[in-house]
């Protein structure tokens, strides 16, 4: 704790102490998205699904005509570890990141469906510094039965985003078996796809700090009863970004098609032709460096043409051509491939493959190709859903389907941007606020553009001025308040309105607040010959920080790599550009406030870390409460290379021949499966690591080396072979080693299980468990064995103090746990207490001091609930503490807040 804050006056420590407790936690949205915690945070439910969904496509969830599910035997979710997706070929395993997916449905027939969602609020935490905005990423992969049904009648998944704030919807999308643009593969009658990224991020004014978003994903069965789906989901745990590389491609809204025949590109694209222009945005969103990094991309499609009875198809869907001249560096077409093809597309797929090298942690890249539109495409959409990203680390993943819609009307893309100089202010400060509306064309929007700007609450808008460029005009040149109007003029392509606007900062009392000042532009409803081709820019915020004093906060550079940190709030921008320099920033952000620090190294260099008493580690981002002034320190070098080599007998993941940057004093994972028979043997000049299930990581890293990896089956070898059991996973399969060695398994139950003890044929080797029980070793292995591993069905018990306890405790130990089915649940409470009637286990009984409780025999869900006795006021009159006594409370205190942020940092 600081001295200089212990020594302050008691108004100001209890002041300190205040701020704390009203700073917002450091990730109040998303829970558990990478599902390691299981469903916790998560509503799961079981469906019956329509026989015909009701309104196709549809475009909301209340649109599939889905009912709860009333009968026995429902369509069970689960959370699963090491996986094989089933009717995939092999093609397809869980989990993409961490150790456990969720699978929503279980594929099985007779009408059933399943969803899960999960409501929550963003913080900054949940913008990406790339771009500025709030972002809800995460992955899914579907598995569907592919009838020949008609579209609503086939199974499905389905994906929405919804801002329960502001009543609207952000985001969905809906994919059928047989769906064209969609890159299905085929095992029997199956289809499924691979991971593919869902990333939804409209802009500030749409989605902003503050707001609570919901997040629904669905599966569901055909509506003739007979074939079945089910969708397999993961992301990080905050469903903010994904914990490895991924793309998401954007394009026009609605596009032209070309007044000739588009089957030959050339270069230039020949005259008269249309195209679409798509833009493929890149990022590492994991923890470590993905060498090797592609964008593969294949053509965009059009539709196919069915019979509306019975799902017959009459034309198949075409295949849209790269313009050639359109491709940028480091991208060239490395495969035409002729008909006929496997969906039985119709014309050449031209397959586009863009190198982008080592991705670190947080990079970003941009990526813009022309798709040429063919005169005869047919409507009402083309779909874009067959381009990916993979490394020599990580597998491919597809990013989300984009759907452009055919046109014949004029296209006026209107778009608005608001700033200011400024993030954060005092309370009772003067701003400035500069709004920019353009249409970037093509075509002239008509008179009776709508503006729309409602100033927010905390802020009192002045007076403003308006300047038009072209024959444009204002709708008034002056006002003051809200600048909300409409157009009398028509607006041409180029042509801009400017509007500058005073406004204060209201007073205030207390903590930090938001201020979200927003502004839109839209056409006339009423015009049926003109559409906006980019809704997304059609609305643009600013958002600020406001309370009753500002912070400084300082970010420092050392070390001799290159990099860049940056803020959320923005404010800090600290650039070290060469490895002999540092770089410096200081920025004012408003007390109580809280900040998010990114460091981003490009190739070449690596972050190596946070110091400063702030944060620590290589974790992003570093979240930093303004509760008085802070510093951080970013340290950026140049890596270490670690290269991989690997011989016959086994798969190694990134791939003999690799180079993987690390920083000093890390280490590396490499992902290493032996075939049937085959013993690993790991060698090199790399600090001897650890080999858990299939990962083997390093030592601790601090010069350049190797990591040899070569697999035997020589004589004397022994194999511990472990079973399969139902209710999870264990992963690793059978482990070869030297007699006298050691073998360990990761254990990953599914929800609603837990690891049993498992039991071996080894003698004379021990197994044990690791502190968490994630990890079984055996040890030692002196000849071939069985080890028997079993999940048990588990159930959840919880305990918490009643709300009408009257006086203090706690459940200090088995707040929630998972027991296995005849098991028994053990809690701690702080002090002694009581069962209180709302509790619905039964059985229990304290200890002779009340302080332990136990739950025996548990054979279903269910929770506990304590209470405590009030405590009596003390016989004696109080003393009146002196100020050094003051003083000790508030070093207490704030302590105990402290440990509080910090564990609710870990948590998240």
């Amino acid at each position: 704790m600081n001295t200089k804050v212990l020594g302050k006056s008691v108004r100001a420590s209890w002041a300190l102490v205040v701020a704390l407790l009203a700073a917002p936690m450091a990730h109040a949205e998303f829970q558990n998205g990478s599902f390691e915690q299981d469903w916790a945070g998560w509503t799961v439910s079981p469906l019956r699904v329509a026989t015909t969904i009701p309104v196709f496509p549809p475009t909301k969830f209340e649109d599939l005509g889905t009912t709860p599910w009333v009968a026995t035997d429902p369509g069970l979710s689960a959370v699963v570890g090491s996986t094989v997706a089933p009717n995939t070929g092999g093609a397809l395993t869980t989990p993409l990141f961490g150790n456990k997916s969720a699978r929503v449905g279980d594929g099985r027939t007779q009408y059933r469906g399943a969803q899960i969602r999960q409501t929550a609020t963003m913080g900054v935490g949940d913008i990406d510094p790339a771009d500025g905005k709030v972002h809800v990423r995460f992955a899914v992969a579907p598995v569907l039965d592919a009838p020949t049904h008609p579209g609503n009648q086939q199974p499905y998944f389905f994906v929405e985003v919804k801002n329960v704030t502001k009543g609207t919807q952000l985001f969905y999308t809906f994919n059928f078996a047989n769906q064209t643009g969609v890159a299905w593969q085929a095992v029997g009658s199956y289809q499924f796809t691979n991971w593919q990224a869902v990333d939804v991020s409209p802009g500030a004014g749409v989605l902003d700090v503050g707001d609570q978003v919901e997040v629904i994903i669905v599966s569901g069965g055909c509506g003739q009863s007979g074939h079945g789906g089910l969708v397999y989901v993961d992301s990080g745990q905050g469903l903010t970004t994904l914990p490895g590389p991924f793309v998401t491609a954007t394009a026009p809204e609605y596009v032209v098609r070309s007044d000739a025949g588009a089957n030959a590109p050339s270069i230039p694209a020949p005259a008269g032709q249309r195209t679409v222009s798509y833009n493929y945005h890149y990022s590492n969103g994991g923890e470590a460096p993905m060498p090797n990094s592609r964008v593969i991309i294949r053509s965009p499609q059009d539709q196919d043409e069915r019979n509306a009875s019975t799902g017959a198809v009459i034309n198949r869907q075409q295949n849209l051509r790269v313009d050639p001249g359109s491709l940028p560096a480091g991208c060239s077409i490395t495969q035409t491939i002729n008909a006929p093809h496997a969906d039985n597309s119709l014309g050449s797929i031209d397959v586009v493959t863009c190198d982008v090298g080592t991705l670190n942690p947080g990079n970003v890249g941009d990526l813009k190709l022309q798709w040429i539109v063919p005169d005869n495409a047919r409507a009402p959409t083309l779909n874009h859903g067959n381009y990916y990203i993979q490394s020599a680390s990580s597998p491919p993943l597809l990013g989300p389907l984009v759907k452009s819609t055919l046109t014949a009307l004029q296209r006026a893309d209107l778009k608005v941007a608001v700033s200011n100089p400024s993030s954060s202010q005092t309370c009772g400060s003067s701003t400035t606020y500069t709004v920019t509306l353009d249409n970037d064309g093509l075509d002239t929007a008509p008179a009776g553009v709508t503006i729309g700007n409602s100033v927010p609450a905390g802020l009192t808008a002045g007076n403003w001025t308006c300047t038009a460029t072209g024959a444009l005009a204002c709708p008034a040149t002056t006002g003051s308040g809200s600048i909300a109007g409409t157009t009398t003029t028509p607006w041409a392509m180029g042509e801009q309105l400017v509007y500058t606007v005073a406004a204060t900062v209201d007073s205030c009392s207390g903590g930090s607040r938001s201020i979200v000042y927003p502004v839109s532009v839209s056409l006339p409803a009423a015009v049926g010959t003109i559409v906006d081709p980019d809704s997304t820019n059609n609305t643009s915020a600013h958002s600020m920080s406001s309370g009753p004093a500002l912070q400084p906060l300082t970010v420092n550079t050392v070390g001799d790599g290159i990099g860049r940190v940056t803020s959320v709030l923005p404010g800090i921008v600290c650039d070290k550009t060469a490895a002999g320099m540092q770089c410096a920033d200081s920025k004012q952000f408003t007390s109580g406030s809280q900040v998010a620090l990114y460091a981003n190294a490009p190739a070449g260099s690596i972050f190596a870390g946070w110091s400063g008493g702030v944060c620590s580690g290589t974790a992003q981002p570093c979240l930093v409460t303004m509760d008085q002034a802070r510093s951080v320190t970013a340290a950026f070098s140049v890596p270490l290379d670690v290269s991989v080599t690997a011989g016959a007998g086994g798969t190694v993941t990134p791939p003999g021949g690799t180079t993987v940057p690390v920083a000093s004093g890390s280490t590396t994972s490499i992902n290493v499966v032996p075939n049937a028979g085959f013993a690993p043997v790991f060698g090199g000049t790399c600090p001897a690591g650890s080999y858990v299930g299939n990962t083997y990581t390093t030592g601790t890293v601090t010069a350049n080396c190797t990591v040899d990896v070569t697999f035997t089956n020589a004589g004397g070898v022994v194999t511990a072979t472990p079973n399969a059991p139902a209710g999870g996973s264990v992963v690793g399969g059978a482990k070869t080693v030297a007699p006298g060695g050691s073998a360990t398994w990761r254990v990953v139950p599914n929800s609603g299980f837990v690891a049993g003890n498992p039991t071996h044929t080894c003698a004379p080797g021990v197994g044990s468990w690791n502190a968490d029980r994630t990890e079984y070793t055996v040890t030692p292995i002196s000849t071939d064995c069985n080890v028997t591993f079993a999940f048990l069905a588990s159930f959840t018990v919880t305990g918490s103090v009643s709300g009408t306890s009257a006086g203090p405790g706690s459940v200090t130990v088995g707040a929630t746990q998972n027991v296995a089915s005849g098991g028994s649940a053990v809690f701690t409470l702080s002090r002694a207490g009581t069962a209180d009637p709302a509790s619905t286990c039964t059985g229990g009984s304290f200890d002779a001091a009340n302080t332990t409780y136990t739950v025996p025999n548990v054979t279903a869900n269910c929770a506990m609930v304590f209470s405590f006795a009030a405590v009596a006021a003390a016989a004696n009159p109080q003393s009146i503490p002196t100020l050094s006594e003051w003083g000790l409370i508030t070093m207490s205190a704030l302590i105990a807040l402290c440990m509080v942020a910090l564990r609710r940092r870990r948590m998240f």
